[in-house]
């Protein structure tokens, strides 16, 4: 899904692709493996961060980290990954 949200030029792919992402990390036994995954979390805030991007997907992508960001594991995971 986080190549989706990255190459795809289709802004309803990017939506559905990031709105994946975070039902998926909904999941506490997913999260760390998501992050772990190609440097999820660093490609959700590229996304975000970037100002051509569409709100809605940028929305999702926050919607994301924010589940994840409430998990003190992720946090210490992602910070070893970076």
């Amino acid at each position: 899904m986080i190549d989706l949200l990255d190459n795809s030029t289709d802004v309803e792919a990017q939506r559905f692709a990031a709105l994946s992402i975070a039902n998926t990390c909904s999941a506490k036994l997913n999260r760390i493996q998501i992050v772990r995954h190609e440097s999820t979390a660093n490609r959700l805030i590229k996304y975000l961060s970037d100002e051509n991007t569409d709100i809605v997907g940028k929305q999702y992508c926050a919607m994301a980290l924010e589940i994840c960001w409430s998990n003190q594991k992720f946090i210490r995971n992602w910070f070893i990954s970076i």
